[in-house]
C-alpha cells in the first residue's frame, strides 16, 4: 500500500516531475514520521496534508529502508551486475 500511494502522488504531482535529487535531498523528518505512522495505523488517507515531493519521496524511502531485504535481492545481486556489464546496445528485449 505505501510504494502503490506515494508513487502515485508522487506521479500525480506536476512539480515532481521538475524536481532535482528527489530522493536525494530529505524530506521533513517530523512529517515523514507523522506519515509513516498514519499508515502503520491503518488510516484512510495517510497522506492527506503531505504536499513536499520530498517528505513523500521520505516516506517512499523510510518504508524501503524497513524492508528485510533490498527490492534487488542479495540473491540476484551477481546477475544484476553481469546484466549491467553488457554493452547497452547488447541489451535488447526482444
Amino acid at each position: 500500500r505505501v510504494v502503490a500511494e506515494t508513487v502515485a502522488w508522487l506521479d500525480a504531482h506536476v512539480a515532481v516531475k521538475n524536481t532535482e535529487g528527489l530522493f536525494r535531498v530529505r524530506g521533513d523528518p517530523i512529517r515523514i514520521q507523522e506519515c509513516a505512522a498514519r499508515y502503520d495505523r491503518g488510516e484512510v488517507m495517510p497522506l492527506k496534508g503531505c504536499n513536499d515531493v520530498h517528505t513523500v519521496g521520505g516516506v517512499l524511502k523510510h518504508y524501503l529502508a524497513l524492508l528485510p531485504e533490498p527490492l534487488l535481492t542479495f540473491r540476484l545481486y551477481d546477475s544484476l551486475l553481469a546484466v549491467a556489464a553488457v554493452p547497452a546496445q547488447s541489451r535488447r528485449i526482444l
